[in-house]
């Protein structure tokens, strides 16, 4: 029974590591595109490039702070 409740407890972990990867990949590699395209469209350099990667990091970081504080709760 023990054995199994470690199985258990370790496929729970490495599901919410996954979901925490992905809540951080998704936002900034999204916007920081978006960013990217709007910088090609507009030929404005990498203005919108590095406010893509800002809004995608705190976006990002906003998401996992939600995730791990219910997750301790």
């Amino acid at each position: 029974m023990s054995e199994k409740n470690n199985e258990r407890s370790l496929m729970q972990a490495l599901a919410l590591f996954s979901q925490l990867g992905i809540s951080v990949a998704i936002p900034l590699g999204l916007f920081t595109y978006l960013g990217y395209f709007g910088d090609q469209k507009l030929g404005t350099g990498p203005v919108l490039l590095l406010v893509g990667m800002a809004i995608g990091a705190l976006t990002a970081f906003y998401t996992l702070y939600r995730m791990l504080k219910d997750a301790t709760s």
